[in-house]
């Protein structure tokens, strides 16, 4: 049997980066033959063309005429028949009319959901109804994400499997920290004493850099005996916040453009605030612990207090940025209580959030769906 992998795009961002590692880990650790299939394209398609073949339908950006298209879709199933293709493992909700066409195969499908109820109904209802319509299996990465799945889409709690998120850990280890810590802050303008209060993500709503400004400027009004950096890694251009930033007058933030390598900022910091308003389990969250940085989340965000628990970092009241900012200032005047939660933040992902453990754990899934 061969499976079909479906991804949305190549983009680097969470759910593409997690698909492509498990699909490296399925290339070097399983008898099974796949190909790929993603809907549109990116910056990381060189890397899925080194996994498998792999084909891209650029649904959203080729005009094509509507035969042309049909032509297409039929000798794309014609091709999957002929390969022998018995499983179609499905990553995100994103996919709906991927699975729609694809539906002549008869294969069992399972959808990896790494979304929550903002993004289910941004992709419209009948995306989510063809989700629906052709899933087999569905894999959480969250109690989060299953409770919504259950609660506000009826799918049975027994037709969802909960498999934590995942990084490939070796990648983010010590040895994998090409610019030391103290170079980083020199390039920064950081003082080498200062702690240093990371955040990654784009800027937009779900993601809340401006609860993070606010976080920041409650900080330094409120905490100034402390020598406090805020960092924000993913911002572009945005004009909004340095808007806030300069009318609030403070001058210990920072904004760093997208990285493709995380892994010297993630040293940089000494702890990872999430402030995001809602999301499901981000990877930067798994990335940063692995480097042993204490995690501050919202409480009802998303998956995330479901990995900080009560010892790896903090959960704070939603959207409560005092309470954010206050325990950024224990951790300051406790260096040793955040270096505590910081190893204990990695000593779970290693535990619960490797490939290894996720990939071994879909691996039995795959084997139950087409026992």
């Amino acid at each position: 049997m061969k499976v079909l992998f479906v991804g949305h795009d190549a983009t680097r961002t969470g759910a593409p980066i997690l698909f492509l590692t498990l699909l490296r880990w399925f290339k070097e650790n399983t008898p099974f033959q796949f190909e790929i299939l993603l809907k549109n394209g990116g910056v990381l398609e060189p890397e899925y063309a080194r996994v498998a073949w792999h084909k891209v339908m650029n649904v959203d950006t080729a005009r094509l005429a509507f035969f042309r298209r049909f032509l297409q879709k039929r000798d794309l199933l014609a091709g999957y028949r002929k390969a022998g293709i018995g499983l179609i493992y499905n990553n995100t909700i994103t996919n709906g009319a991927v699975l729609e066409h694809l539906a002549p195969l008869k294969c069992p499908v399972i959808t990896h959901v790494h979304e929550l109820e903002n993004y289910i109904r941004s992709c419209g209802e009948e995306n989510f109804a063809q989700i629906k319509r052709y899933t087999t299996l569905f894999i959480a990465p969250s109690r989060a994400v299953q409770e919504n799945l259950v609660t506000c889409h009826d799918i049975p709690r027994e037709q969802i499997v909960i498999v934590p998120e995942f990084i490939f850990v070796d990648g983010f280890r010590a040895t994998q920290i090409q610019v030391s810590k103290e170079v980083l802050r020199q390039r920064l303008g950081i003082r080498p004493e200062a702690l240093v209060v990371g955040a990654v993500g784009t800027t937009d709503w779900r993601k809340s850099p401006d609860l993070f400004v606010q976080m920041a400027v409650v900080a330094a009004r409120r905490y100034p005996q402390h020598k406090i950096h805020f960092v924000w890694v993913g911002v572009e251009s945005c004009w909004e916040l340095g808007y806030d930033v300069e009318k609030a007058g403070i001058h210990n933030i920072t904004f760093v453009p997208p990285m493709p390598n995380l892994t010297d900022y993630y040293n940089c910091f000494d702890m990872l605030t999430l402030t995001s308003r809602i999301d499901p389990c981000p990877l930067v969250c798994l990335e940063a612990a692995a480097l042993g940085k204490p995690i501050l989340c919202f409480a009802g965000a998303g998956g995330m207090p479901e990995f900080v628990e009560d010892d790896a970092g903090f959960v704070v009241p939603y959207l409560d940025i005092d309470e954010m900012a206050a325990k950024v200032a224990e951790l300051c005047e406790q260096r040793d209580l955040c270096a505590l939660l910081g190893e204990r933040a990695r000593a779970k992902v290693f535990e619960r959030h490797d490939v290894a453990v996720a990939g071994s754990r879909i691996l039995e899934i795959i084997h139950g769906v087409v026992k």
